[in-house]
């Protein structure tokens, strides 16, 4: 199979919320925090254990390695096929005039966005000074990107951060309709630092 390569790899099952909380309560999403801290370095451990197996390599966190992990992410995602009740179910959401996909991310694709997610975030970091993983506790439930863990990267007044996970959500999107470029996380790391304050930009001087 194209993705044999991920044979060995360690799914995380227990991902029903981590893409949405908006009815989640507050409490909640602090466990939710905790838990992202607790299991970050073995994310991080099975997907470069993933990358090694996809192509003999591992993962540096230069801004580089985006490129590889890229063409990593495009063969690592895949989907399967709604079933005729699933299908009815999500038909019936919305207007006939709007279209609806016919299948879903398989539970090792929402695995791995996490894990690719974790990963983009921490070359951010890894690549600046004084940035860490913060959540995005708000009160407001309408907010998508409620309770997910963000970047600080400057002081813009609506939205200061970058949120990896919720991004590699988007980039999945674009896999499955094939038009996710192989550069397109390395394009967008470029994107977000262009929005970095200064006194988060590395020293250049030594």
């Amino acid at each position: 199979m194209m993705n044999d390569f991920l044979k060995d790899y360690h799914i995380i099952y227990n991902l029903s919320e981590v893409f949405d909380f908006r009815n989640t309560e507050h409490k909640l999403l602090k466990k939710h925090g905790e838990w992202f801290f607790a299991i970050k370095e073995q994310r991080l451990v099975e997907l470069q254990n993933a990358y090694h197996a996809f192509c003999g390599k591992y993962l540096d966190y230069t801004p580089e390695s985006l490129i590889n992990l890229g063409e990593f992410f495009i063969c690592a995602i895949d989907t399967e096929k709604l079933s005729p009740k699933e299908y009815a179910m999500l038909r019936a959401k919305y207007p006939p005039e709007i279209s609806v996909d016919d299948f879903k991310f398989t539970i090792r694709s929402w695995s791995l966005m996490v894990d690719v997610g974790i990963y983009f975030g921490e070359v951010m970091i890894r690549n600046h000074k004084n940035m860490e993983w913060k959540q995005n506790i708000i009160k407001d439930k309408r907010d998508i990107e409620r309770g997910y863990m963000v970047i600080i990267l400057n002081h813009n007044k609506y939205k200061p951060y970058m949120n990896p996970i919720w991004v590699s959500g988007i980039m999945a999107s674009k896999v499955a309709d094939n038009t996710f470029s192989s550069t397109g996380i390395y394009e967008l790391y470029n994107y977000y630092c262009e929005k970095v304050a200064p006194e988060y930009m590395p020293d250049t001087t030594s």
